[in-house]
């Protein structure tokens, strides 16, 4: 019963085939990106991104 809905659902909409295919290659691309990158200089951008800048003019 799981698979027959499954394939109705896709039937219903084409796009949810190719949505899947594009998010496993997106999260494969984001894994392999996020393998090179060394988790101090990662922590350390995104501490400074959360810092309010001072040359902020808010």
């Amino acid at each position: 019963p799981e698979v027959e809905s499954n394939r109705r659902l896709v039937d219903t909409l084409p796009a949810l085939e190719l949505y899947h295919a594009v998010n496993r290659s997106y999260h494969d691309s984001i894994n392999a990106k996020s393998a090179t990158v060394t988790t101090p200089s990662s922590s350390a951008a995104s501490d400074r991104d959360s810092t309010p800048s001072p040359a902020s003019p808010y």
